[in-house]
């Protein structure tokens, strides 16, 4: 094959690592022929010349890079194993890239992007199973990129890795794969290609998965019921505090703030609330959601003999405590101590984190610099309960935060009520449903009488009840101001699956559109139900939050 020296010019331009010892490793140990590659580099050549079968594909995010692949392309066009794969990026993919360079995270802003990678994944490995992907540090959201190969391929290599950019960050390994860093490259290999895991050094049965159990004091009935299930996919036990660590419990032992079970029904969730100084109440309530069998419920007189081997802290209220009962643990069994934060700002006490899950994008960015086992988390969205009913013409707009607006969200709560107020007076046919403090299956029977949802809260930090509406078709409509830069931003995508506003007459468009054009409406139903399964896979998630608690320090 050859080249022309304006190609070879082209080529160093890029200033691209050229080291194939690793693919000369590869192929003489394992049988890898296949190989798709995303960018091009020195080593593209190379790469031709030595795998049977293969494709350079890029979504090129730069007019160089466009014309390093077009130039390559016309140079190269007559391998007949050889494919070429080439898109133009959307505007949200250029702007995600240039908010990677000024080191921000873009999905925060707009997840659109997201979208057009999966998508541009799906053409590749539709008909076809590659035994590599290796991706060159031209593709400048390299993190996003490799995230989606996981499950796809069995063996993802990505070069210059050495390097704090492209999204490294945001690279979290599932429990599937086992990372591998050789030299200035990393390799992430699937745990069944044992032939290729032993080429590069590495015997999967020096790391045996455990069995954990893990202990935590529910807050968050939502959150408890998600991490029962993903708990449950990976065999892992969660155990439930019982009764006996309820704040007002008379009996001896560590007490916590916060729901706890009763050990003959875990699905009864025992609260307190102090109603006076020193004067204490129980309250007690169904969870509301079926439970897995994976929940044992652990009393203060069983937690030395039946002990944890993750406790689990999800909220400031209970740090103290647990942080107590982890101590008085630790020199009997090697038991590990996790944060977790679903909110903007918990005020935990930084020297003690270790390990922290992060729901919300703010504390996940506020803790980058800090040394500590950190996961960018999404719980399990229980979509079997979830389902997408079909269109719907209701002319309800439901909301689910008149509780929280006797306490807190006053900007939210002035926003909501003035525009509904108003969006009524012009269209009194519509109506505007804000329950108080429903249950679980109120929740869903509201859902199934509307057509859209409203989320107007001054704070959010992830937004488990907006992932519930789009997962039932609810296009949710949201002040804007409120959203920019969080964690909801990753599957709120305007006119995909939510509708922002920033003024009334923004609002009062939107919404009339949607309510009169059946055609735009059923779309944007259908549009949220299927996007919001595209953005999260429970499974694969789950395997990120098991690699991370295989690694806990």
């Amino acid at each position: 094959m050859r080249y022309s020296l304006t190609f070879f010019f082209l080529l160093l331009t890029l200033h691209l690592n050229g080291d194939t010892k690793l693919f000369h490793l590869l192929q003489d140990q394992s049988e890898l022929h296949t190989i798709v590659e995303f960018g091009i580099g020195e080593n593209t050549p190379w790469l031709i010349n030595h795998f049977s079968e293969g494709m350079t594909a890029d979504i090129c995010p730069t007019k160089r890079a466009e014309l390093v692949f077009s130039y390559f392309y016309f140079q190269c066009n007559d391998s007949l194993h050889w494919k070429f794969h080439f898109q133009r990026p959307s505007k949200e993919m250029r702007d995600a890239s240039l908010l990677l360079q000024l080191k921000k995270d873009p999905t925060i802003y707009d997840a659109t992007y997201l979208l057009q990678y999966k998508d541009f994944c799906d053409e590749l490995f539709e008909n076809k199973v590659w035994d590599i992907a290796f991706v060159h540090p031209s593709v400048n959201l390299w993190g996003d990129l490799i995230m989606e190969l996981f499950d796809r391929v069995k063996v993802i290599i990505a070069n210059n890795t050495l390097e704090d950019c492209y999204g490294w960050y945001r690279i979290h390994t599932p429990s599937n794969y086992h990372k591998v860093v050789w030299s200035d490259q990393t390799i992430w290999v699937h745990e069944e290609e044992d032939k290729i895991l032993q080429a590069l050094g590495v015997n999967p049965k020096s790391f045996p998965k455990k069995h954990l159990k893990i202990f935590t004091c529910s807050t968050h009935i939502s959150l408890t019921a998600s991490l029962a299930r993903a708990l449950h996919y990976l065999g892992h036990t969660l155990q439930l505090a019982g009764s006996s660590f309820n704040i007002a419990a008379p009996n001896a032992g560590v007490k916590v703030y916060g729901g706890t079970h009763l050990k003959e029904d875990p699905q009864q969730l025992v609260d307190v609330r102090q109603i006076a100084p020193n004067d204490w109440s129980y309250t007690q309530g169904n969870i509301g959601q079926d439970l897995p069998g994976n929940i044992e419920v652990i009393e203060n007189d069983e937690i030395f003999s039946n002990p944890p081997d993750v406790i689990l802290i999800t909220a400031e209220t209970q740090e103290e405590q647990l942080f107590e009962l982890w101590q008085l643990l630790r020199p009997f069994h090697d038991v590990k101590l996790v944060h977790y934060a679903g909110n903007v700002g918990v005020p935990y006490t930084r020297s003690i984190i270790k390990n922290l899950i992060a729901l919300d994008a703010v504390t996940e960015q506020a803790y980058l610099d800090h040394h500590c086992n950190r996961l960018l988390w999404i719980p399990w969205l229980n979509y079997d309960e979830l389902p997408f009913e079909g269109i719907n013409d209701s002319l309800n707009i439901h909301s689910y935060l008149q509780h929280h607006y006797t306490i807190a969200f006053p900007q939210g709560k002035e926003i909501y009520e003035t525009y509904t107020r108003q969006f009524c007076s012009e269209f009194p046919e519509i109506t505007f449903s804000n329950l108080w403090i429903p249950s679980h299956s109120e929740f869903l029977d509201t859902l199934s009488a509307c057509s859209a949802t409203i989320h107007a809260k001054d704070s959010e930090g992830f937004g488990y009840t907006i992932l519930e509406c789009l997962s039932r078709g609810k296009p949710v409509f949201l002040p804007r101001k409120f959203c920019l830069e969080r964690r909801l931003m990753n599957w709120c995508i305007e006119g995909k699956t939510a509708l922002f506003f920033d003024t009334y007459e923004e609002f009062r468009e939107k919404l009339h559109h949607f309510l009169n054009d059946a055609e735009y409406r059923h779309a944007l139903q259908i549009s949220a139900a299927q996007s919001i399964r595209r953005f999260i896979d429970n499974e694969k998630q789950a395997r990120i939050l098991d690699h991370f608690l295989q690694t806990l320090q």
